[in-house]
This record gives structure tokens, sequence and C-alpha cells, in this order.
């Protein structure tokens, strides 16, 4: 038998394939033959003419272990872990963007101290008597929702999934008159209050919204003569339903 030709110098743990296929390991002292079950050797490289069976732990790049395998037509080294499969294509529900890098949607429900929205009008509005009057707001005051919240039309949409929205209008008054109502619409259902003459109103609740419903206001003057100086529509995301 060909005398082993061990490696000079070796370092603590450093190992060894001999000829005859045994793994070695140094121990600081001598040269240890490792059993079978502990056969397993750890580099960068796999090891030179390692028998059948034998395991390989690649240390650089990825850190797999690999086995020495015979398929009846030749050896090689296999994964001895199988790779986890991962998701690909496009993301759904509360995440935007496709995998494997995908991000949270706008209307994800821990993105939505991000979703507020208020849209306003400064000017006066001639309202009619004694019949719905959807108030003008033309003009954006805040969009912190990166046009998740599409606005205009004098409404704000709600993202594209159902959720549940603290929706508040503020609306001031010039003329006499003796009050009136006005509501929120396009939630699930309408929330409305009772306004007594003055100078303003106002009226806050929390909604359930269909996706992409609009939202507005509308005001409902029980006389003639009492017209809007300015009014505010402000939205903000609680959650998705």
């Amino acid at each position: 038998m060909a005398a082993l030709d061990f490696p000079n110098s070796p370092t603590q743990g450093q190992q060894y394939v001999a000829s005859n296929g045994a793994i070695y390991s140094w121990d600081g002292a001598v040269w240890t033959s490792l059993p079978q079950g502990q056969a397993v050797y750890i580099g960068t490289n796999p090891p030179p003419s390692p028998p059948v069976g034998n395991l390989w732990w690649r240390s650089d790049p990825d850190q797999n272990l690999y086995l020495y395998y015979d398929d009846g037509n030749s050896k090689q080294y296999v994964q001895a872990v199988p790779s986890v499969s991962r998701p690909t294509g496009p993301a759904g529900g509360s995440l935007a963007g496709t995998y494997p890098n995908p991000s949270l949607a706008a209307y994800a429900p821990s993105q939505t101290k991000a979703m507020a929205c208020s849209i306003y009008n400064g000017s006066v509005q001639t309202l009619t008597a004694n019949q719905w009057n959807t108030i003008t707001l033309p003009t954006i005051g805040a969009d912190s929702s990166s046009g998740a919240m599409p606005i205009g039309g004098n409404v704000i949409k709600v993202p594209a999934v159902a959720s549940w929205m603290m929706v508040a209008a503020v609306v001031g008054f010039s003329g006499a008159g003796t009050g009136g109502t006005m509501q929120i619409t396009g939630g699930v259902g309408v929330a409305n209050t009772y306004f007594a003459s003055g100078s303003w109103a106002s009226l806050a609740a929390m909604m359930n919204f269909a996706a992409g419903a609009s939202i507005g206001f509308q005001v409902y003057p029980f006389t003639a003569g009492i017209n809007t100086t300015q009014a505010s529509l402000y939205v903000a995301t609680i959650g998705a339903v």
C-alpha cells in the first residue's frame, strides 16, 4: 500500500482526503481518520478523488452541503438538501411589485399612517334650498397617499381595496337661514348630521367604503340664503376591511 502524503504544517481542523478515500483531520497533534458518519469535507473546493457517499460542506460562497453521488452513469456532487422554492411573478394582496423583491402596497395596513388626503374650497358656493347640494372641492390640501387615493371631481377615492376610513367635513356659512343637514357620501352607509343656524358646521365619522369608492359631501339647507364661504374634506385610511 502506498504511503499517504499528508500536508506539511497543517492547521487545527484541516482535513485531508487520502488516496484510499478516507478523510483525515488534524487535531493539533496527529492526523485522525474520521469515521464514515463524520466524514464531512469542509472547503471552498471539493476534495480530490472522493469516495461515493462523501459529504462536502462548501464553506464559500453558498455554504451548502453536497453529496458525492453515483447515478450509474456518472459521479458528481449533488445538493444534499434541496433548495427552497421561492415565489415568482407579480405580488398581490398587501404587496406590490414583483418577486423576489416585492414591497408593501400603498394601502397595506402597516402603511395606513401615510394614507391621508384633504381637499377644500375657499370660495363662496351658492346653495339651493330644500335639496342636496354637492360641495365643490377643487383644491388639493394634502396628499400623502402617493397616488393610491386619486383626487379629483370634488371627491377623494378609496384605495384599490375595501377600507375603513376616518372622514371629516367642515363647512363655513354666510347668510341668514334656519340650518339644514350635511352628509358624507360614497360609503356603504351614509353619515349625516343636522346643523342649526350659525357660521360653521362639521361632521366626522368612521365609515366602511368599497374599493375605489368616491368620497364627497353634500349640504341640504332648509331655507334660501345659506351659502358656503369655505369647505374642507379630510380622509385618512384606518385599514382594510
